[in-house]
Parts: structure tokens; C-alpha cells; sequence
């Protein structure tokens, strides 16, 4: 569903269509997902969107001391930008849980977005396991930096609502 916004309420509602990782499971094939945050965006206050997308791993099976990259896919999402985005960027955080607590991050940029057109993203990072064992990877806040030649840049932070589902669940060897 599409929100009706002000002209200063455009530029920040592009600032939400990115971001987030909601509960999936990691395998070399992209499993679905599905999210709900709170984004603070400039001029709105507090926004509720759910972002759709996949999650993958690879490789699906780490191993101790071996990189794990990981591709997050943004599907689609409940706002959609009213006015086109010249360029954009997004840097999503994952907290893993398990033998060692650690975290990562998972980055991406884009290009021009017509409006009222749904925004994709793809976001990329690297996890490199320490410990074996099983370990579960939750979503956390997500960055977003909109560029709009219109309005200027605007940033919004977004943070998952709680409880927090498990992402994916890695066992590594």
C-alpha cells in the first residue's frame, strides 16, 4: 500500500525502501524473507515498513577461518519513492550468536529510480566464522543515504522490530 506524503515528506519516504534482513535460512539457493522495521526519516518521524527479499550464503557449509559472503536481495517493500532517486547506498548490520558473538556488515549502492517505480537492492558482505558450532544470525539496523536532486541527500536509520527473528542459522565446521 502506498502512503500519501507532503512535498517534504517525498524525498524522506525513498529513504525506507531499502534495507533490512528478516528470517531466512542460508543455503546456496535464496530463501525468502520477509521484515518489519521502524525508519526514522527526516521530516516523517517514525515509519513502519516490511521489506521482502532473499538471503544468501556462500558457502551454505563454513568452515572455521574460511570467509562466508553473503548476498542480500531486496525485493520489494510497503513504500515506494513518490519522486525519482538519483543514486542511493545502504549499509545493513547482521549480529550473529552462537560459540563466539560477533557482527557484520552488508553494503550496496544503486543508481537512478524512477518514481513510484519499486526500488530492488542488493546488498553484499563478508562474515569469516571463528568458532564451530551452530550459529544464528539476527538482522539489525540498517543506514540508508537517499540522493535526491530535488530535495538533497537525506539519511534514515532503520531498526528491526523486536523480537528479533533468527535470519539464518549457520553450522560451521
Amino acid at each position: 500500500m502506498m502512503e500519501s506524503l507532503g512535498p517534504h515528506g517525498l524525498a524522506a519516504a525513498t529513504l525506507v525502501t531499502l534495507g533490512g534482513v528478516g528470517a531466512v535460512q542460508a543455503h546456496a539457493q535464496p530463501a525468502a524473507f520477509s521484515a518489519g522495521y521502524i525508519c526514522r526519516v527526516p521530516v516523517l518521524g517514525a515509519k513502519s515498513v516490511t521489506i521482502n527479499g532473499t538471503l544468501t550464503a556462500s558457502p551454505s557449509r563454513p568452515t572455521t577461518d574460511t570467509a562466508t559472503r553473503f548476498r542480500l536481495r531486496i525485493s520489494s517493500l510497503t513504500l515506494r519513492s513518490p519522486v525519482p532517486i538519483d543514486s542511493w547506498n545502504a549499509t545493513a548490520g547482521i549480529d550473529v550468536t552462537g560459540p563466539r558473538t560477533s557482527s557484520f556488515r552488508l553494503t550496496g549502492s544503486g543508481g537512478s529510480v524512477p518514481p513510484h517505480q519499486p526500488i530492488t537492492a542488493d546488498l553484499t558482505g563478508v562474515w569469516t566464522p571463528r568458532a564451530r558450532g551452530v550459529h544464528r544470525l539476527r538482522s539489525g539496523d540498517v543506514t540508508i543515504r537517499a540522493n535526491i536532486s530535488r530535495f538533497g541527500s537525506h539519511t534514515a536509520t532503520c531498526a528491526p522490530k523486536d523480537p528479533r527473528p533468527v535470519s539464518a542459522t549457520l553450522v560451521v565446521t
